[in-house]
């Protein structure tokens, strides 16, 4: 199973890039995330430390606030983790 990490925004400095053969789970909002490689997934981190949630309401006026991140999980997945689910999705076989 991957390890989820909950990192604030505000402590996403001095990632190490030493496991660059992993991959990460960027979960963007329930049910939908996206994976990327290590290294990409630093270079997320990196630009969210200066990102700003905009939000958009109905009936309301647009507002800019801080982003900080409660809403944002990153999860390492190994390389072979990863490998076994493909493999396994493209056999057909179960992903467990």
């Amino acid at each position: 199973m991957p390890l989820t990490v909950t990192v604030p925004i505000t402590k996403m400095t001095n990632i190490p890039d030493h496991i660059d053969d992993n991959m990460v789970i960027v979960t963007l909002r329930y049910g939908e995330a996206i994976v990327v490689p290590y290294s990409a997934g630093t270079q997320i981190f990196a630009a969210l430390t200066k990102a700003e949630k905009y939000t958009k309401e109905y009936s309301k006026p647009d507002r800019i606030d801080p982003f900080t991140g409660e809403n944002f999980t990153i999860t390492l997945l190994s390389r072979e983790e990863y490998l076994s689910i493909k493999t396994k999705q493209l056999l057909g076989a179960d992903n467990e």
